[in-house]
């Protein structure tokens, strides 16, 4: 099979010109919350940072239908990738209509699970519909209950996975990111909380929204030389690159919104500190965040409605057999990832996000 064309691309308007209208995400609010609280799965206690507090911020019922075809000319051989929402500290998830257990797979090396959907031989159109409830929580952290910092432990998977020595040792090749690593690494004194702040101001005070220019070097080397974040996406991106750098674990979450007049799609980020759990990190909220200082922004706090479909993972693209498809739809939620090998026709995704949000509501725990 050939693979002659293994170029990853991620452009969402894009596909949206190119695939049509699609997959369905139906979202009402619940306006009662008669739901036995053993119904719902809770992320564990080693999940939830013990510096965090939640408050109850409502609940949702989302119904994601997604369906996929390939034509002009029709492929036989096709993979789909799509996230699986699992209860964190910023949500709680209960299940109304699960995928099929076939299609759900955990990722070797993190352990999250994604749903995958492998056609081999076949030009059925594949059509798959999920759906559960999520009861969202609004997460500050106290940071004043931080009365040591702990060194990390530099052989864990979750160490490694979230500082990926190889990525960073690529991106020091570029010299202004060097440059910022190396100033705030000499601010923070070797405190990783304190380094971690220094890189979220960095970020807010030195970049401005807009259009980072196109060109053939790496997104990072463009941004920081155009002082220009782009939206969610790249601007977490560039400040998930810093901490790792800096030694610090972190992660992109990419999510979607139920609440449509909060926009569909969003980006944020988290970072880690040993025995304190992931901490949120977002530049932008439902509301706005004010300049770059830490405080007043929304470092360390989450109030958005969305679900993480998918934490910095990075998915296995071949199929069972070990052979790449003709054609990867790789769901990062906010993007569409694809992937051609030789002639593999155009691709037409049905993805459309349709809701009306209803008036927000107190529940107990």
């Amino acid at each position: 099979m050939s693979t002659t064309v293994d170029k990853l691309h991620a452009c969402a308007r894009t596909v949206w010109l190119r695939c049509g209208r699609g997959a369905v995400l139906t979202v009402a609010m619940l306006l009662s919350a008669n739901y036995s609280l053993a119904d719902w799965l809770k992320p564990g206690k080693s999940d939830i940072s013990p510096i965090v507090t939640r408050t109850p911020n409502g609940i949702f019922e989302v119904t994601n239908r997604l369906s996929v075809a390939i034509k002009n000319p029709p492929v036989s051989d096709l993979l789909v990738i799509v996230g699986y929402p699992e209860p964190c500290q910023y949500y709680d998830i209960e299940w109304v209509k699960q995928p099929p257990k076939k299609y759900v797979r955990t990722y070797d090396e993190s352990g999250d699970r994604y749903i995958r959907y492998a056609q081999i031989g076949t030009r059925k159109d594949p059509k798959l519909e999920w759906i559960f409830r999520v009861r969202f929580y609004k997460v500050a952290a106290d940071f004043s209950k931080i009365d040591k910092i702990y060194p990390y432990d530099k052989s864990s998977r979750l160490y490694r996975d979230n500082t990926r020595r190889k990525e960073v040792k690529e991106n020091l090749a570029i010299r202004a990111f060097r440059d910022a690593v190396v100033q705030l690494s000499d601010q923070a004194k070797g405190n990783p909380l304190e380094y971690v702040r220094l890189a979220y101001a960095y970020v807010a005070n030195n970049f401005t929204t807009g259009e980072i220019p196109n060109g053939p070097e790496p997104m990072l080397e463009r941004a920081f030389r155009s002082k220009k974040s782009g939206d969610c996406g790249p601007v977490h991106e560039i400040f998930v690159q810093l901490c790792r750098a800096g030694g610090v674990p972190a992660r992109v979450l990419c999510c979607l919104r139920p609440c449509f007049d909060e926009g569909r799609h969003h980006v944020t980020s988290e970072f880690y500190l040993e025995k304190w759990g992931w901490i949120p990190a977002d530049f932008f909220d439902s509301r706005t965040s004010e300049g770059g200082c830490p405080e007043k922004g929304c470092f360390g706090r989450y109030e958005d409605h969305t679900v993480a479909m998918t934490r910095g993972t990075r998915f296995n693209v071949k199929s069972d057999g070990g052979e790449r498809p003709i054609v990867v739809f790789n769901q990062g939620v906010n993007y569409w990832f694809w992937n051609y090998g030789g002639n593999c026709g155009e691709p037409y995704i049905t993805h459309l996000f349709d809701g009306i949000r209803q008036r927000d509501y107190a529940f107990s725990e």
